[in-house]
């Protein structure tokens, strides 16, 4: 028993022996395939970490086998399915027993491969799951190769389409592969009846030529009789028909070089030629066609039509001979013709070579802004701008003045119309310039006569008025001395000097609005209270009765209130006039809105519309234009200065004056004046009478003593404290002076003129330097100067004309010293 069951074990141990031999050689095998496999191969475990890994894998990422294992898989060989739910590893570990798939990897280098990549679970001998076998086959080579195919593929597919398409187009029964000619042949006569029927409709000779058979000609409409004047039958010898005999011999050679050459290269022609017809006439013929190959490549035949276009030579020939004509005259023309594309000179005659004094070829291809004078330059390239010519061509005005400046320097007047029109294809204009220069001249020589000759006129009529006022004065001054002297009362006489002396003034605003010049000093105007008083002190004493209307909401206006108020004035005593039997003056105003559709030279904005009508005699309509000129009047007495000066005052207030008249009715007059845009303040509860007193210490600078003396008394009596200066430069030192000692001024009045001194308009700049605070009042006997009609531009925050009376001078004390500076007094 022990002995057999010692023999038995030996047995056992023997037999378990070979087989673990027999194991260890197939795992030894089995690790020699591992490692020599021609694909990748590695062992992951569950947590994706690499236990193997062979040489190819190996060789494939591009690492070595340390620097692999123990590694994540995901971290050594990235693919496009890591950490997604198609990853193989991933697949395997939720219970597939075998993924294949294709996967995008990436080289420890960065360069990506494709790879079909196989998975299969690596089990125990208990079959529990302990890690996956992984194989990569490297296929980055075929994918490109089956891109490259896919690519080749695409290609041909889009030439075969390609060529279908053109094929298609040119005939359906020829793209048709004929082995045979004869096949051909017969296929093209099957189809002749529906391509005649479509050939009918063509204004031209629908033909096909046979190269093979003496050149045969095959027709398929109606058309060689019209257009030759010659049949078939007549065309014929023997079996062939052909006109190419009817082509004049001058130009057969071009039409022979044309087919043969569309023959050798396989390619469409086209040539013109002239015909003879039957009846002798000359005419013009335009061929198109192409050749057609047979089966053995190789043409057998013409395909074409032939045009008629002897109307389009003849009417081509007539266009050349307008333009010669047109392109003598313009050459001949007086005035300047020129063509501007894109801003450069492309056009021009020999009379724009005169004006500019340049060559031919200096003017070719100029900017055209080269040619205009530099102080106008600037305008002109803003764009289309009342008179100005854009150089964007968009809203072209017809016609404007500009200057040209020569090649030799000298500047010329011009006037220009111009036009859009189409040069080359391309959108240009055309300008026609002529120069005025000469013409200016003798205009100005005229006007400097015309205006002497006026002057003298105006002259004389001012100095009669003004020895009439200065006799009133000089008289009630005589009173006054003597009635100082006895003891009387001398109120009353010098009520009578202060209104001469006011219509002293007036004159002088007069003039000075009717001479160059005259700006208005403009401030916050209601215009309802000097219609109303204006029309008041022109109707005193009159038969005429006025009737207002105005409305409650009027705007206000920005205006010169001494100069609208003479305006309104002057067509008042005009109405008045027309009317010596008495009537009514009915006068209204209201506010409209302008815009660019009501045709008025008038910006677009708010305007007060003010109508005085009147019930007087009219004017002929033939009068009406010259209402407004000087020195014209159909009255007996008066200078006909008037409405002109009355014109001139609505013009410089940017506004506008027109008029309607009509015998035996009566004239109406409108006058419109922009409203304010600015914001209006008033002072209320005061009283147009009572003075504006104050308190605080005036700087006046005057170099006239008697106007120190008289204006210091006013000051004095309002209230203020007064200390005087001759000139800028002592005005400049006070003033200093009185800051540093902490005894400011709180306003200055400053003279603009100071002859041989220093004015107001430097010394407002040295006290801004000193003071930028400063409250500054500017003052003149020259309300033309521009600094009067636009004072704040100049520093200054208030103005006063002379001469002015105590009332005008406290209101702008009080409103430059209180800060009211863009108010008005409440009228």
């Amino acid at each position: 028993m022990i002995t057999t069951l010692g023999v038995a074990t030996r047995y056992m141990v023997s037999r378990f022996k070979k087989e673990e031999d027999t194991i260890k050689k197939v795992n030894k095998d089995l690790d020699q395939i591992f490692r020599t496999a021609a694909d990748g191969m590695r062992v992951v475990d569950k947590n994706f970490t690499v236990l193997r890994i062979n040489k190819t894998l190996v060789n494939m990422i591009g690492i070595t086998e340390n620097g692999a294992l123990g590694k994540k898989c995901y971290e050594t060989f990235p693919g496009s399915f890591c950490h997604t739910s198609k990853c193989p590893l991933t697949r395997i570990l939720n219970g597939d027993k075998y993924v294949e798939c294709d996967a995008e990897k990436k080289r420890k280098d960065g360069a990506k491969i494709s790879c079909i990549v196989t998975a299969t679970p690596f089990k125990d001998p208990a079959g529990e799951l302990i890690g996956i076998v992984e194989d990569f086959k490297d296929i980055t080579e075929r994918k490109k190769s089956e891109k490259e195919l896919k690519k080749y593929r695409s290609r041909l597919e889009e030439l075969v389409k390609e060529r279908t398409v053109e094929l298609a187009s040119a005939n359906e029964q020829l793209q048709q592969e004929i082995i045979e000619h004869r096949k051909l042949e017969d296929a093209l006569r099957n189809s002749e009846e529906s391509y005649r029927r479509l050939a009918q409709n063509l204004p031209g000779i629908v033909y096909r030529v046979f190269l093979r058979e003496k050149k045969r000609m095959q027709f398929f409409n109606n058309m060689l009789q019209p257009m030759t004047g010659y049949t078939i039958e007549e065309l014929r010898e023997g079996e062939v028909c052909r006109i190419e005999d009817l082509i004049l011999y001058q130009d057969r050679k071009n039409v022979i070089i044309a087919i043969n050459h569309a023959i050798k290269n396989d390619r469409p022609f086209e040539v013109e030629y002239r015909l003879r017809h039957k009846e002798g006439e000359i005419r013009y013929f335009i061929e198109r066609g192409r050749p057609i190959r047979g089966a053995d490549g190789k043409p057998f035949c013409l395909e074409g039509v032939i045009f008629d276009i002897t109307d389009r030579k003849q009417t081509e020939a007539l266009l050349r001979e307008s333009e010669a004509k047109y392109s003598t005259l313009v050459q001949k023309a007086k005035d300047g013709v020129a063509i501007v594309q894109d801003g450069l000179l492309k056009f021009f005659n020999q009379a724009i070579i005169k004006i500019t004094g340049y060559t031919d070829e200096e003017l070719q291809d100029t900017p055209f802004l080269d040619l205009v004078a530099p102080e106008v330059r600037d305008q002109i390239a803003q764009g289309a701008q009342g008179d100005k010519l854009p150089i964007t061509w968009e809203n072209i005005p017809s016609f404007y003045e500009s200057k040209i400046k020569r090649k030799d320097g000298m500047i010329r007047e011009v006037e220009s119309s111009v036009g859009p029109i189409q040069y080359n294809g391309k959108p240009a204009v055309m300008v026609i310039t002529r120069d005025v220069t000469e013409h200016k001249r003798m205009e100005e020589e005229l006007q400097k006569i015309q205006k002497l000759e006026s002057l003298g006129i105006l002259a004389g009529g001012i100095a009669h008025d003004f020895n009439n006022l200065l006799t009133t004065i000089l008289g009630n001054l005589s009173l006054v001395e003597l009635y100082a002297k006895s003891g009387n009362n001398i109120f009353g006489v010098l009520e009578e000097t202060k209104k001469a002396s006011h219509q002293t003034k007036h004159l002088t605003q007069q003039l000075l609005t009717f001479a160059k010049g005259g700006e208005p000093v403009k401030k916050n105007i209601s215009i309802s209270k000097l219609l109303k008083d204006t029309a008041s002190l022109a109707l005193s004493g009159s038969k005429v009765r006025c009737e207002l209307s105005m409305p409650d909401d009027l705007w206000w206006t920005e205006i010169d209130d001494g100069q609208i108020n003479q305006a309104i004035n002057n067509i008042i005593i005009n109405s008045d006039q027309a009317m010596p039997e008495g009537g009514i003056i009915k006068i209204s105003a209201k506010n409209v809105l302008i815009n660019s559709e009501d045709g008025l030279p008038l910006a677009e904005g708010k305007y007060i519309k003010i109508s005085i009508q009147d019930q007087g005699i009219g004017l002929a309509e033939e009068y009406l234009f010259k209402i407004f000129d000087p020195y014209f009047t159909t009255k007996s007495k008066g200078s006909g200065l008037g409405l002109t000066i009355t014109f001139s005052i609505i013009k410089k207030h940017k506004g506008y004056l027109t008029v309607e008249s009509k015998l035996g009715v009566g004239t109406t007059f409108y006058i419109y004046l922009p409203a304010t845009k600015k914001e209006i303040f008033a002072l209320e509860n005061i009283m147009e009478e009572k003075l504006l007193c104050g308190n605080g210490r005036i700087l006046f600078m005057d170099d006239q003593e008697s106007i120190r003396n008289v204006i210091g008394e006013m000051i004095n009596h309002i209230g203020y404290e007064v200390t005087f200066a001759t000139e800028g430069s002592e005005a400049i030192d006070l003033y200093e002076k009185a800051k540093e000692a902490e005894q400011a001024f709180d306003a200055v009045i400053l003279d603009l003129t100071v002859p041989g001194g220093m004015g107001g308009k430097e010394a407002i700049k040295k006290l801004h330097e000193i003071d930028p605070g400063v409250k500054a009042i500017v003052s003149s006997g020259y309300s033309n100067d521009p600094i009067m009609a636009d004072y704040r531009q100049s520093g200054f925050r208030g103005v006063v004309a002379k001469p002015y009376e105590i009332k005008e001078l406290s209101e702008v004390l009080y409103k430059v010293i209180n800060g009211i500076e863009k108010s008005s007094l409440k009228e």
